[in-house]
């Protein structure tokens, strides 16, 4: 017969063992008595495998007990405290550690709550615990291990006591033991430089980052210099510079430091690139227009970055003239004053000459006007003749280029001519390879000759305001002809005001000839000059004409006027239409002349039959 008080235990271990069952294998560790430690191991590691939170690991396999044998129920039961990891635990600060405790032996039942002395290492705590007073306490229907877990901070040998509960809320039979972790120094090691920063090239306004990394033990604090300077706030890993500028361009290094010594990595060199300040290379002219009329003024600056403009007037910031050009659509007496325009970058800044604008009652129009402009060379194989054509206001213009319509006249005419036309600055804005057949109305009303329907001659109707020129090429060699006509000769409001021509100057048939129409009625002054040396200042600094002789022909081919070296008694003029200096003492050509309404040639030869490169110029004088 069962007494009654082993029937009790029966019942009590059935409900136990059928408990056990129904739990998660990952969250409950239970052990009969006699479970040997070879077994035992093996489940910690299955249940390690088994376990989504990894409480458990592989390496506490071998387990230790924490040295105390408690009692159960008033009875000594052989029940005892396990741990997960060796006993002493050795730890080392600043390293993660982990130890697991178990309830094991004879006898052996749930224990539901845990504290643990407040002895632990600094760092370290029991996981899910509640200090209270002087012990940690866990309190958990389902937990039925206590985990031990942290980063030591602290070296030193610290014992601590466990009480492992049967019930919750600290109740009911309890098993005991007390155990050690040893933590030792942190191990110690100088900094060694893992990740080299790298050299950069980077524009102005960008934004660039270096980045380096460095071990050692302890872990390494950071510093980034600039040379020998630190740089302010630059303790990451990292170091971003946004809106670089040219003060930023060195040499930077990381400062790695802990408490065995300092590593400095290889220099990073900041290459700021394509930088250069402002430099006016086309200067805004002075224009007279009429009340009402359209005038524009252009620079031209380079520069990186690409500058920004802002033009004034009479000393007065103009708001929203910030573009490299200056349009003054309808122009009244209050316009009438002194405009020039800065342009800056983040390296600097440069001012333009001053230019003038004055403008003229109604009524005081002049009566003549620049109608066409003709220019005949000879190109070779590869060469471009550049022409280029200024208006003082919206105007538009017949651009041709022939070269099959020369053959009939017994010259070789360059076989596929084609033309670009270019703004002030520099953008192309048209262009032509052979010209349009609908165009050949406004040939005949403008006083053009007719081109072979089918031709390669090229043409087109472009409306200018104010600087532009043409680049006239082609296929092959042979001798061309640009042309260039005023299609409204009426509107002497808005007048071709100033035109050129520049190419390889040669000898014969081959000196540089530039044809021009004064329409109206009245007579027109005209600024003409022939230049050789005065081209080095655009940038031709070899192979021009030395010594540009400059003759101007009537319809008749009469020399009316001629020149070998112009008079500094010049300048003025030079200075009023925005002709372009030329040095004193240079052998360039120039003269002033007053001439009636007509169609008249300028040619450019060389002095003693010399060649190079040469350019004509036409410039209206008025008022």
């Amino acid at each position: 017969m069962i007494s009654p008080r082993l029937r009790t235990g029966l019942v009590r271990f059935r409900s136990l063992a059928i408990r056990f069952l129904n739990v998660p294998t990952g969250l409950l560790l239970v052990f009969l008595q006699r479970t040997p430690v070879l077994p035992l191991a093996a489940m910690l590691e299955r249940l390690a495998e088994a376990t989504p939170a990894g409480v458990v690991l592989k390496a506490g396999v071998g387990l230790a007990a924490l040295g105390a044998v408690d009692t159960l129920a008033g009875a000594t039961t052989g029940t005892q405290l396990v741990s997960t990891v060796s006993l002493p635990a050795a730890a080392t600060v600043g390293v993660p550690f982990q130890m697991a405790i178990y309830i094991t032996g004879r006898g052996v039942s749930y224990a539901q709550s845990w504290d643990v002395t407040n002895s632990l290492p600094p760092g370290i705590t029991p996981a899910g615990a509640t200090l209270t007073g002087n012990k940690w306490a866990l309190n958990s229907t389902t937990l039925t291990y206590l985990l031990i877990t942290g980063t030591p901070t602290t070296p030193g040998t610290y014992t601590f006591t466990a009480d492992g509960w049967q019930y919750t809320n600290l109740s009911g039979p309890v098993t005991s033991g007390t155990a050690q972790i040893i933590v030792s120094p942190a191990a110690t090691g100088s900094p060694t430089i893992t990740t080299q920063p790298q050299s950069q090239t980077v524009s102005i306004g960008g934004s660039v980052t270096f980045t380096a990394a460095a071990t050692g033990t302890p872990a390494p604090t950071y510093q980034w210099r600039k040379g020998t300077s630190n740089v302010t706030g630059a303790t990451n890993a990292s170091l971003t510079l946004s809106n670089v500028q040219a003060s930023d361009a060195g040499t930077y290094t990381l400062v790695a430091t802990n408490s065995a010594g300092t590593a400095i990595s290889n220099g990073a060199v900041l290459t700021i690139a394509n930088t250069a300040a402002p430099v006016i290379t086309l200067q805004p002219i002075s224009r007279t227009v009429f009340t009402g009329g359209s005038v524009t003024f252009n620079l031209t600056a380079t520069g990186a970055p690409t500058p920004t403009y802002q033009w004034s007037k009479d000393g007065t910031v103009l708001p929203g003239a910030t573009a490299a050009s200056l349009t003054i659509s309808s122009a009244q007496a209050t316009d009438a004053g002194t405009y020039f325009a800065v342009a800056t970058n983040a390296v600097g800044t440069a001012t333009t000459a001053a230019a003038t604008l004055d403008v003229l009652a109604p009524g005081t129009q002049p009566t003549t006007l620049l109608s066409a402009l003709s220019v005949r060379t000879t190109l070779a194989a590869g060469q471009t003749l550049i022409p280029g054509f200024v208006t003082n206001g919206s105007k538009s213009l017949l651009l041709r280029l022939g070269g099959p319509v020369l053959n009939q006249y017994g010259l070789s005419g360059l076989p596929d001519p084609k033309l670009q036309v270019f703004n002030s600055s520099g953008v192309m804005t048209y262009q032509n390879d052979n010209w349009d057949p609908s165009l050949g109305p406004l040939f005949n009303t403008v006083g053009a000759g007719p081109y072979t329907t089918g031709s390669l001659d090229s043409g087109l109707v472009i409306t200018l305001n104010g600087l532009s020129s043409s680049y006239c090429y082609g296929t092959g060699s042979g001798t061309v002809l640009c042309e260039l006509f005023d299609t409204n000769t009426s509107n002497y409001a808005a007048r071709l005001v100033a035109v050129s021509a520049r190419n390889q100057v040669g000898t014969g048939a081959d000196v540089l000839i530039g044809g021009f129409v004064i329409s109206g009625t009245g007579s027109k002054t005209l600024l003409i000059r022939g230049l050789g040396p005065g081209l080095v200042a655009q940038g031709v600094t070899s192979g021009y004409l030395v010594d540009p002789y400059l003759e101007i022909h009537d319809l008749a081919g009469n020399v009316i006027a001629s020149n070998d070296n112009w008079d500094s008694s010049l300048i003025p003029i030079f200075n009023q239409v925005g002709a372009a200096a030329l040095t004193t003492g240079s052998k360039d050509a120039a003269l002033l002349i007053t001439l009636p309404a007509g169609v008249y040639t300028a040619t450019i030869s060389g002095v003693n039959g010399t060649t190079g490169n040469g350019m004509v110029e036409v410039f209206e004088v008025w008022p």
